[in-house]
């Protein structure tokens, strides 16, 4: 079979080599540890269904399309699959993690061809049931320069436990590097001593502080970088867009919060959580919250926006700047959007 798989060293897993092909008809449909490897050579794919069982898949073609017919399977707490610049993948049946997976999407810039918009570079799809099980997560990363998203869509959402879910937590615009001061990145930047904003200004000293940006009701950015003062800033939230058919089950998390300043940098804004589901269920956390500094700004908060039917969600919302050393330096709060959308089939008759 053909293998490129990592070594194990004593501070943990190295990563697998790669492999080129010209096309995939020697990539087998049930990935193992004998198949690991970051592929190049090819860029689209379409098995009839996909198990990759622990081991870790990177397609690494810019523009990779993936069209699985049936169900897709990431099973093992090795298992990790990983897209990467302008990639498209879609399934017609469930796509399941289990016990222990991992699915990164690595966000180039832009991509020009995506069909919602022009800040969408990762757009995955599952036909049926996306399917988050026990400590199994998708970590949507965003460019950390430009702020480009991935976008998930399926028929129904389903994180049936506490320690799992989508978490773009501090994977949005970088913060300051060190050496500074220096300003972090982002429309929302904090510049030297000042909180990345963008739900909520940043916290700072005096102005500028990181602004705010973006729309309340459509927030489909990632969060601005808090600035730096000989450590590094915190990066901000990234950005969770999920769009879903019929129901979102969410006893896990899906969150976007911003990374904390390292010493006396400041902290990235948190990021943003866009949710369209026709029933929105379960006890979990939606959580954009800013990123803390224990000397200098405070991150402003992230956007939330949920748009739903019938809401009968029992967990926890917040969109809550971070903590500061003291009240001029704390960043503002987020936003918080609720919209109740018609059912299907609602007649409205106007006189």
């Amino acid at each position: 079979p053909l293998s490129e798989a990592s070594g194990v060293v004593a501070q943990g897993w190295g990563e697998p080599g790669t492999i080129y092909l010209q096309d995939s008809r020697l990539v087998v449909e049930t990935l193992t540890t004998t198949q690991e490897a970051f592929y190049y050579g090819f860029a689209r794919w379409a098995p009839s269904q996909l198990t990759i069982s622990n081991a870790w898949i990177r397609l690494c073609e810019t523009g990779f399309v993936t069209t699985v017919t049936n169900g897709v399977l990431l099973s093992g707490s090795s298992a990790r699959f990983d897209l990467v610049t302008n990639a498209s993948f879609f399934c017609g049946g469930d796509l399941r993690l289990a016990d222990g997976a991992r699915a990164y999407l690595y966000c180039s810039a832009t991509n020009p061809a995506a069909l919602v918009s022009s800040n969408v570079s990762i757009e995955v799809t599952a036909g049926r049931t996306l399917d988050i099980g026990s400590n199994c997560w998708i970590y949507p990363v965003s460019h950390n320069a430009s702020g480009g998203v991935a976008r998930l869509a399926a028929d129904q959402l389903r994180i049936a436990y506490t320690n799992g879910g989508i978490n773009a937590d501090s994977r949005g615009f970088r913060g300051g590097l060190t050496a500074g001061p220096v300003t972090g990145a982002g429309p929302g930047a904090g510049h030297n001593t000042g909180g990345g904003g963008y739900g909520g200004q940043g916290g700072s000293y005096s102005a500028p502080w990181g602004q705010t940006y973006g729309t309340s009701n459509t927030p489909a950015m990632p969060g601005s970088g808090g600035g730096s003062w000989d450590f590094n800033g915190g990066p901000g939230g990234g950005c969770v867009w999920v769009t879903v058919t019929r129901g979102a089950q969410v006893e896990g998390s899906l969150t976007a919060r911003g990374g904390n300043g390292q010493s006396s940098a400041s902290g990235g804004s948190g990021g943003s959580i866009f949710l369209w589901c026709r029933t929105l269920s379960g006890s979990g956390v939606i959580c954009a919250d800013g990123g803390s500094a224990p000397n200098n700004g405070s991150g402003g908060g992230g956007r939330i926006a949920i748009y739903y039917s019938t809401d009968a969600f029992l967990g926890t919302l917040s969109a809550t700047n971070g903590t500061a050393s003291s009240g001029p330096k704390t960043g503002g709060a987020g936003t918080i959007v609720k919209v109740r959308i018609p059912l299907p089939g609602t007649v409205y008759v106007v006189r």
